[in-house]
């Protein structure tokens, strides 16, 4: 099997020849592997995933246009460049509609090179009155650029598969787009009717992708599932405040003809039995401690049957401070405790941080492989 026949079986329940491997790949720890950044991501990130004898998954984001109207409403942005110790750029989203206006404000830094951080500064539903501009006007997220992901598409061959981001409904959506998870949060107790509204609404706000993924078809669409920690919010919350609505955004994922893979790469644990009814394809990364309370028998136990996982690789304190000894037996006993009745795939929990030793990525592609045989 090549890679990507690999990857899909897996997908679509099937037994491979072994459990796909792979080492979470971006663009910033290419930075840091190639010591420069004027390299294409795509490129780089199947050809160095490959080095390491990895299966290939890569990511790509869908940046939102940055002009767009409707008869209703028309959104502009406004790039601001910042210099000093600390350079960062500030994106402000003006949307003008015939009764008022609604503004968001989001501010990048460049950490360390080819790595940056996003801090939301100013959202766009501050008030019951902004929620009721968004509905009556039908204001919903813009166009998205989708050149990176037909670029990905067009690259990946043989070597792999293409997971985008697909947008969601708690955490997505109203969390990182319209509300804020603070505030959100405390909406959902004080304020139960306009979160409900809200939520409903983040729905439509994120659901105009779909259309265009439904045209390009990525192998996997990413969806945000980190709304309710399981060690912040806990199971009651999640049941009545996100079950609902990201079950029903799956549903629409599903209804364009696409696959899901619902992520959570913090504490889950106790929220895995209600996960059980997401209806999602797959399932990501639960990190084992200390990262998080991923426990590779227990995630298998209960959702196993019926979902892929991907994961749990810790690769914060693992691969980074881990004897090659400790990697090779970590590594062993989780896939083989993975790849019982298929429908798993070994990944690190998240990105690979930049330093990371190479042999540890090494160690665990060949142990990976090796142990992930089926007979």
């Amino acid at each position: 099997m090549n890679s990507r026949q690999r990857l899909l079986s897996v997908l679509e329940g099937r037994i491979p020849d072994r459990v796909p491997v792979f080492g979470w790949i971006d663009p910033a720890f290419l930075v840091g592997y190639l010591g420069r950044t004027d390299f294409d991501p795509i490129i780089e990130t199947i050809r160095v995933s490959k080095s390491f004898g990895f299966d290939v998954i890569v990511r790509t984001y869908l940046p939102d246009v940055q002009t767009w109207e409707t008869d209703e409403w028309r959104s502009t942005t406004e790039i601001a460049h910042e210099g000093g110790s600390q350079p960062r750029t500030k994106i402000t989203t003006i949307i003008e509609t015939p009764e008022g206006e609604l503004r968001k404000a989001t501010v990048i830094r460049e950490i360390r090179p080819g790595y940056f951080f996003s801090d939301p500064e100013e959202y766009l539903v501050k008030t019951r009155d902004d929620l009721r501009l968004m509905e009556r006007h039908h204001v919903i997220r813009p166009p998205v650029d989708t050149a990176e992901l037909e670029h990905a598409l067009a690259c990946i061959g043989d070597d792999g598969i293409v997971v985008t981001y697909g947008g969601g409904a708690a955490h997505t959506g109203a969390a990182l787009y319209l509300r804020g998870l603070e505030r959100l949060t405390m909406d959902a107790i004080d304020d139960p009717v306009f979160y409900e509204g809200l939520l409903n609404w983040a729905i439509e706000y994120e659901v105009g992708r779909l259309d265009t993924l439904e045209q390009l078809k990525p192998d996997l669409c990413q969806v945000g599932g980190l709304m309710a920690q399981g060690n912040f919010l806990g199971p009651n919350f999640y049941r009545k405040h996100v079950l609902p609505y990201d079950r029903r955004y799956i549903e629409e994922v599903h209804r364009h003809g696409l696959r899901t893979v619902y992520h959570n790469c913090g504490y889950s644990r106790s929220l895995l039995e209600l996960y059980t009814e997401l209806g999602t394809d797959a399932f990501e990364t639960f990190p084992p401690p200390p990262v998080a309370d991923g426990d590779i028998a227990y995630v298998k136990q209960v959702l196993g049957d019926t979902t892929v996982l991907l994961g749990n690789i810790d690769q914060v304190h693992l691969l980074r401070e881990g004897s090659p000894e400790e990697i090779a037996k970590v590594v062993k006993e989780t896939v083989l405790i993975g790849k019982e009745g298929g429908r798993y795939i070994l990944m690190t929990c998240d990105e690979v941080y930049h330093s990371v030793p190479l042999e540890s990525l090494h160690i665990m592609a060949e142990v990976g492989r090796e142990y992930g045989r089926y007979d």
